[in-house]
């Protein structure tokens, strides 16, 4: 085909058109173009793709196809799905007291790092708070929703809602004044102690396979220090993302991370030592606080083989 001076000048007519133009309205003036030269195979690109795919990822003009390419491959690229670990309590954060003697006392494998900066002004940055929250409720192996009646449930809320979409298993206490209490994925008891009993029973039951050295993903309490094969005592931080891949995220030096897989820690970290009886561990002799006899007695109880309903 010969190439005119009036075809060239027409074409930039059309591309000057063009940029001053709408997606919407550029996508309909090529329908009529094509639609007129009976072209059969000609492809455009729809509204809601261009919006969704390449205009989020700041991509309005589709002559560079390189950058076209990586923004698909960048939407339809599907996250990670993080290991399901420990236990996520959801409460007031008045109870924050309770659920550190579980976790440190008693052993449970809460999860929940918010517990760990409860006091008024203890967390530096709340929006950090507010992700690894919602997080870590997405996350766990099980959520525990916690409310007395006087308790106005506010981040709860939220984390159970965090929890439900993700196929978190959730058991609750005090809710059932709640429409949300009908939610037939939610189960209900009259109190803690009833909740951490079944709890265990749970997991128990669905531990997941552990690896060469015995570790699990629920084995990991943030904030809590263990030993590793080559960096000596490291911090355990948490869950996190590391080249896009969500791994467990540890402190080996000052302002030094490493991160590993729940598949590979057994690379990482020493192997376990074997859990001390529950009378030793817990110091049975010991005075106990009032306020967790209840948590207490669900270790009793679950250790005796009593039956909770």
């Amino acid at each position: 085909m010969i190439v005119t001076d009036k075809m060239v000048d027409a074409h930039r007519q059309v591309l000057s058109g063009i940029a001053e133009l709408s997606h919407e309205e550029t996508r309909f003036a090529l329908e009529v173009a094509i639609a007129a030269s009976g072209e059969p195979n000609a492809y455009l690109i729809g509204d809601r793709t261009m919006r969704a795919v390449f205009e989020a990822n700041g991509i309005k003009n589709l002559s560079d196809m390189q950058a076209v390419f990586d923004a698909m491959e960048k939407a339809l690229a599907q996250p990670p799905v993080p290991h399901k670990r420990g236990i996520f309590i959801a409460s007031k954060t008045k109870h924050a007291d309770r659920w550190r003697f579980l976790r440190d006392k008693i052993g449970e494998p809460i999860i929940s790092t918010w517990i760990d900066e409860a006091g008024a002004g203890e967390s530096n940055d709340l929006a950090d708070l507010w992700r690894r929250c919602i997080l870590e409720a997405s996350t766990a192996e099980l959520l525990i929703l916690y409310r007395e009646p006087e308790d106005v449930l506010k981040g709860g809320w939220v984390e159970l809602g965090a929890a439900l979409a993700s196929g978190v298993t959730v058991f609750a206490v005090g809710v059932g004044e709640f429409t949300i209490a009908h939610d037939k994925r939610i189960r209900h008891f009259p109190d803690m102690k009833a909740a951490i009993a079944a709890a265990r029973e749970l997991r128990s039951i669905t531990a997941p396979v552990s690896n060469l050295q015995g570790w699990q993903a629920h084995d990991l309490i943030s904030g809590r220090a263990y030993e590793s094969i080559h960096f000596g005592t490291v911090t355990y931080l948490g869950i996190d993302t590391y080249h896009g891949e969500t791994t467990h995220a540890f402190e080996v030096g000052r302002h030094q991370r490493r991160y590993w897989k729940t598949e590979k820690l057994g690379e990482f970290l020493k192997p376990k030592a074997a859990p001390a009886p529950a009378s030793r561990a817990l110091g049975m002799d010991e005075a106990i606080p009032g306020e967790h006899q209840e948590v207490l007695d669900a270790l009793e109880a679950h250790n005796s083989g009593e039956d909770h309903g």
